[in-house]
């Protein structure tokens, strides 16, 4: 398992650190995405269960070990997701093979956090598509711009495919979406 959780860190995002230079790894994003999920979720909403949150947010990308980090900036459609849902529950099924007998909290929290039932996992799943958005801004898009990672025109396409999604598990989290929507146009200006 420690052997396992090491090459998660192995795995790049598309995204990059404040110097544009250095890629954000998925352990970076996970280790933010927890502290500032469980900052924020307490300010939020006095009825998240803020250890569930953070639970959810260690989970969340985990199946990544395998599955690798599907960038989804540039211009993709509806069966680039359909593909990337395939290979990522694969990639559970493998995490569930190796680790469920001794390790069932893994595979358990992942399938609940996948399931979208509770506010806590609908709150992770926002605040997870938020934070790729708050990393361009802290490097002025210079990794995406410098590497041509993503065009204008791309980014709004899918964040246009995105809003739909977010709006959906976010319904109830009004200030979520308007954070989600405000980071959206920062980024938006920096991309070339």
């Amino acid at each position: 398992l420690a052997s396992t959780v090491l090459d998660f860190g192995k795995v790049n995002r598309q995204t990059f650190h404040q110097d544009g230079l250095q890629p954000e790894s998925d352990t970076d994003h996970t280790v933010m995405l927890g502290i500032i999920a469980g900052s924020l979720a307490k300010k939020l909403y006095d009825d998240l269960d803020i250890g569930l949150v953070v639970q959810f947010a260690l989970v969340h990308d985990l199946v990544e070990v395998y599955a690798g980090d599907t960038p989804t900036l540039m211009d993709v459609g509806e069966d680039f997701f359909k593909e990337k849902t395939n290979r990522e529950q694969k990639a559970l099924e493998r995490l569930k093979s190796e680790f469920g007998e001794n390790f069932s909290w893994i595979h358990t929290m992942i399938e609940k956090y996948e399931k979208l039932d509770t506010k806590e996992a609908r709150f992770i799943k926002t605040l997870d598509k938020i934070l790729p958005k708050l990393t361009v801004i802290l490097n002025n898009a210079k990794g995406i711009n410098d590497n041509k990672l993503a065009t204008r025109e791309g980014a709004e396409k899918t964040f246009n495919l995105q809003r739909v999604k977010v709006k959906d598990y976010a319904h109830d989290m009004p200030e979520m979406l308007a954070l989600w929507e405000y980071f959206v146009e920062k980024e938006l200006e920096l991309i070339k």
